[in-house]
């Protein structure tokens, strides 16, 4: 593939640095087919992102379509089928160009804006034909002034070239493309869906110029706008307002080069009545969006975009709150997932400690196993030969800050992909493509790890994050000890499903356990300084079983004394469900999280929000500028309502082992999921099962074995 084709482009010079971005050209080609084709595939990639067009129609699928990549090592391009888009005659193939991912302090990536492509056509006779990007495309500045991730975009309507992709449209006047030659690694072809149009929803106007699309999402504002030629509007981005209710709130953790352009867009006017303009490339987080400047009419709708997940499981019941805060769960999994799992849509920021955390519930809830495998392969291309991840995976300037470093904040994203990949779907042929890279990661934890094996400096370390106070956020090295076990014992047991000696990992697991009893409980006691370090310890097997009782029974003490609040961050929040489930507080959790009385999921739900926020503390925060109401790494408490509110659990996908065991509780009465390709629904007197393999019910104390089908059982 792409073995004649070259990078091409308005010119072949890098920008000097952030303030010389450059602008976004048009690049294009006119061509003749002899007859309508009977296939034609177009293999793709625009850096740092692009428009495609055919024959003046943007080609379907292709929003924002470059892929993020760690550029020196991998560029992914897309495949596109266009025969529908092709006819016999005239053609012509078309880009517009811009620097998203490229070009910006977030990255470290100054490149020329370059694409390359290779259209591949059969004839009904058998005969083909290739069309290259070459010197023979031609280029012309497009009306895209200005482009940049978390930005947006400047558009001069004025600039725009009619017709530009038509195929009969003459381009004599253009200039000739260049071979850009970029600075960047192998093409490798796509493997996670696409991008597209989710949803176009209609804005109402609350304030003079302030337009609220009703929910928080990801996308931009399509405009219908009158006003004179060469005025001037801009439209500032923002999940929240200020208190008067009057504004969006412009605050901002990240202060870029370019302040006036953060999270909006800007455009020039041409005069033409009820002009419709919209962005090309950029996205942003957003409820509402602010219009100034000078127009006479403007409407707005805002055109929801993401990476097409295809859902694998459903949930409903009749308690308000637990819907809201699953459907909050769902709509902040979606709209953070573009094309990488990035910290939120406002920020775009890929953190592979996000990724580590959801990557359970991103396979609960859809079939997210290209992104995750995508995401495993971005870490390898990023990964230093020590074995050593950075922060943000794929495609920044590889910042290597040694608390983000360490098992419990990122470094253990691939250990927990492939785990959840096997736990999910039975697939051990991830565990088998990325083995050597685990091995690198173990070695790099290793050499960081005291010799009894404990990491024990905290600046490999960045514990709890998001608690709601510094006293319960506990120490850091518990944080990374309790990951790095769990790294070790999914070695040992994803080794031993693929037929290879686990012993050395299971004694890597012992040792680090033994470890921290030396340090903290060589008397037998531990004084927890933290509840999410009973949690996580009590979770990853740091007790033995006699002592987990008072254990459990001190973390239900803790919480209580918090106002039956959850105080702690995101990995005791993690851990929480299944351990105190399993141990016959199942109830005890579902009062908590529907207690209002305090930062938390319920409140949040009351307040309206229908996303999940990155702190529950978001107005009350001092930091509350840089926090997202958007963040999917809370996300977590979602398999809650499948494996225990619905009771559809699983030890082992490959053996079958399915467990069926509801969880009743006072505040549902009714509820339907669906989970694994299982179905359970329940009311007030009879549980239906549906399931496709056999299955154990637990039910009112009583075990019994059911083979595949359809059951209905009285619920008491």
């Amino acid at each position: 593939m792409f073995e004649h084709s070259k990078w091409i482009g308005c010119t072949d010079q890098p920008p000097k640095d952030c303030a010389d971005i450059p602008r976004s050209p048009y690049i294009a080609r006119s061509f003749t087919l002899r007859e309508q084709p009977a296939g034609a595939l177009l293999h793709i990639c625009g850096l740092g992102d692009a428009a495609y067009y055919l024959n003046g129609a943007r080609i379907p699928d292709s929003v924002r379509p470059t892929y993020a990549s760690y550029l020196p090592r991998h560029v992914i391009y897309n495949t596109y089928d266009v025969t529908a888009l092709l006819r016999a005659g005239k053609n012509r193939l078309g880009a517009i160009l811009g620097n998203l991912r490229v070009n910006h302090p977030m990255f470290a990536f100054m490149l020329p804006l370059s694409l390359i492509a290779e259209l591949n056509i059969t004839y009904a006779d058998g005969t083909t034909e290739t069309l290259c990007s070459d010197e023979s495309f031609r280029t012309a500045p497009s009306p895209i002034t200005f482009s940049a991730t978390c930005c947006g975009e400047r558009q001069d309507a004025r600039l725009e070239i009619p017709g530009w992709c038509d195929a009969d449209f003459d381009d004599a006047g253009w200039a000739h493309a260049v071979a850009t030659h970029p600075d960047v690694g192998t093409l490798r072809p796509a493997q996670s869906p696409p991008k597209r149009v989710i949803a176009e929803l209609p804005c109402r106007q609350i304030a003079p110029g302030l337009f609220d699309c009703g929910i928080v999402t990801s996308g931009h504002m399509r405009i219908k706008v009158t006003g004179r030629a060469g005025a001037r509007i801009k439209l500032n981005y923002a999940e929240r307002l200020l208190p008067g209710q009057m504004h969006v709130d412009r605050s901002a953790y990240w202060v870029w080069e370019y302040p006036d352009m953060y999270n909006s867009d800007e455009y020039i006017l041409d005069g033409t009545e009820g002009k419709v303009l919209e962005q090309y490339m950029a996205y942003h987080g957003f409820r509402y969006a602010e219009v100034i400047g000078d127009y006479d009419h403007i409407e707005m709708t805002a055109v929801v975009t993401h990476t097409d997940l295809t859902p694998t499981a459903r949930f409903t019941c009749d308690n308000a709150i637990i819907n809201g805060i699953h459907t909050a769960c769902v709509n902040s999994l979606r709209t953070c997932c573009q094309d990488v799992f990035v910290d939120n849509p406002k920020r775009d920021s890929p953190w592979i400690g996000d990724t580590m955390l959801s990557a359970e519930v991103i396979l609960s809830e859809y079939d997210g196993r290209a992104v995750l495998m995508d995401n495993a392969l971005h870490c390898r291309d990023n990964a230093r030969p020590s074995g050593e991840l950075p922060n943000g995976v794929p495609g920044t300037d590889i910042r290597f800050e040694k608390r983000f470093s360490g098992p419990d904040w990122g470094a253990s994203v691939v250990f927990q992909t492939v785990w959840w990949l096997y736990r999910y779907h039975g697939d051990l042929d991830a565990f088998r493509q990325v083995r050597a890279d685990l091995e690198k990661t173990l070695a790099f934890f290793a050499s960081i790890a005291d010799p009894d094996g404990y990491i024990g400096d905290p600046g490999y370390a960045t514990g709890d994050w998001s608690c709601l106070h510094s006293r319960t956020r506990g120490r850091d090295d518990i944080m990374s000890n309790a990951y790095y076990r769990w790294d070790a014992q999914i070695m040992a047991e994803l080794s031993a499903q693929c037929g290879c000696d686990r012993t050395q990992y299971d004694a890597l697991a012992q040792r680090i356990r033994d470890a921290f009893r030396a340090r903290y409980m060589p008397d037998g006691v531990f004084e927890e300084t933290s509840v999410s370090e009973l949690i996580v310890l009590a979770a990853r097997g740091f007790f033995d079983p006699e002592e987990l009782p008072e254990i459990l029974s001190r973390i239900v003490r803790s919480i209580e004394r918090d106002g039956n609040l959850i105080t702690f961050g995101v990995h005791g929040i993690r851990m929480l469900p299944e351990l105190l489930c399993s141990h016959g507080y199942g109830p005890f959790l579902f009062d908590v999280l529907l207690n209002p009385n305090g930062p938390g999921y319920a409140r949040s739900v009351l307040r309206g929000l229908q996303t999940l926020p990155e702190r529950f503390d978001y107005d009350d925060y001092e930091g509350s500028a840089m926090m997202s109401l958007n963040h999917h790494f809370f996300g977590t408490i979602d398999t809650f309502f499948y494996r225990r509110l619905a009771g559809i659990q699983f030890n082992d996908r490959r053996s079958g082992d399915m467990v069926i065991d509801p969880l009743f509780v006072r505040g549902i009465n009714t509820l339907s999921a669906e989970f694994c390709g299982i179905r359970v629904s329940y009311d007030a007197d009879v549980l239906r099962v549906e399931s496709p393999c056999a299955f154990t019910l637990h039910r009112n104390g009583a075990r019994t074995q059911h083979g595949p089908g359809a059951y209905a059982f009285p619920r008491a």
